[in-house]
């Protein structure tokens, strides 16, 4: 929405103390967050500089690649109108679900638990998405997910200080299930710290996907035990992925670098 819309919205919602929360909802997306978060001062960060220090040690994508919207996906297993893409995690960013279903013609699947992502899905109304208000978790239950104040993505793993709600999670293997999938063919999750733990469900469920599209986001604390516990995991994680005969890459990043690693793994026929 724009100024004049955000700022009807929040005085009818919450008359001028909704008006005041918008303007610093505003002020924080829009100049704060992007100070706060910018790349050019990541140096004086040491766990921003340890990140880009292991994420250096993954290769770049490179010409076997197709950029599509904020990700990419391999040429080498070229998708088609019969694709199954799934998408976990969207709020109101689906560049990439737009790319790849106008592209390849081929339908999406897109969960995300949010109302913002329900409000998003609704008005983009796109003929070949397939929407679930749900979360994607290692067993089917209710969560309690968390937003941060100024707006962002609800999580499930990382507490924020902003509204709570209650929302279904389901398994992947359910999911496939309900939509007769045998298979998926690109796996795209960015879901806020959930990624290690549906993944490593996927994997015990035996469901491999020809493309795993996936951003790991580590948890913003200042324990160096948290830091290490992160890279850990992935690095369990991404040796699991080879060892069943996945290559992998690194996305390209342009804004807020080095918070997070963005990784494709690609399955060798």
């Amino acid at each position: 929405m724009n100024i004049v819309q955000g700022l009807q919205h929040y005085y009818q919602k919450d008359k001028w103390k909704g008006v005041a929360f918008f303007i610093k909802a505003r002020f924080y997306q829009r100049i704060l967050k992007r100070l706060k978060f910018a790349n050019w001062h990541y140096f004086i960060d040491p766990y921003r500089v340890i990140t880009k220090r292991y994420e250096e040690t993954i290769p770049l994508i490179d010409e076997q690649f197709q950029i599509c919207g904020n990700y990419a996906v391999s040429k080498l297993s070229p998708l088609h109108e019969n694709s199954i893409v799934y998408s976990l995690g969207v709020l109101s960013e689906t560049s990439f679900d737009q790319a790849v279903a106008n592209r390849y013609g081929c339908k999406v699947y897109l969960f995300d638990p949010s109302i913002i992502a329900t409000r998003h899905i609704k008005k983009i109304s796109h003929p070949n998405f397939v929407f679930e208000q749900i979360g994607i978790w290692n067993e089917n239950t209710e969560f309690t997910f968390s937003t941060p104040v100024y707006g962002g993505s609800p999580s499930m793993i990382f507490e924020h200080p902003g509204r709570q709600f209650i929302a279904t999670c389901r398994t992947l293997p359910d999911v496939m299930a309900q939509f007769s999938h045998s298979h998926i063919d690109v796996l795209k999750l960015d879901v806020e710290g959930a990624a290690p733990t549906i993944l490593e469900h996927a994997l015990d469920s035996d469901i491999l996907p020809q493309q795993v599209i996936v951003e790991f986001e580590r948890k913003r604390s200042s324990a160096v035990t948290d830091l290490l516990q992160f890279f850990n995991e992935i690095d369990r994680l991404r040796a699991r992925f080879r060892t069943l005969g996945y290559t992998e890459h690194r996305l390209p990043r342009e804004k807020y670098s080095y918070y997070s690693l963005e990784l494709i793994f690609v399955k060798l026929q």
